[in-house]
């Protein structure tokens, strides 16, 4: 039936999800990991590397993916502000009290 292949198709295309979006995805699972491995090693450089890190995937997507009015923009959206915690609480732990906006 053509009806199904397109819906296989529409619902094919609606969960790919771009390199960009992975990557960054990946890293930000990767914080409690880091946050233990700073306690465990007190080097507080690690989380410094991570957070620069997180900073350049993030650039890389928003660079490489359209968040408003696209296609995955719920997703796109948290992963933003998923990104916008992670920096948040990474920067407070280290005693820097980061900016509202940019």
């Amino acid at each position: 039936n053509n009806n199904t292949n397109n819906t296989l198709h529409t619902t094919t295309a609606t969960t790919h999800i771009n390199k960009e979006e992975r990557d960054l995805a990946l890293t930000l699972t990767q914080f409690p990991d880091v946050l233990k491995s700073v306690e465990e090693r007190l080097q507080l450089n690690l989380l410094c590397d991570y957070l620069y890190k997180v900073a350049v995937k993030f650039h890389t997507f928003y660079e490489k993916c359209r968040v408003l009015n696209s296609d995955r923009e719920a997703e796109r959206l948290l992963l933003c502000y998923t990104t916008e915690a992670v920096l948040r609480k990474g920067l407070r732990l280290m005693g820097i009290q980061p900016v509202d906006k940019m």
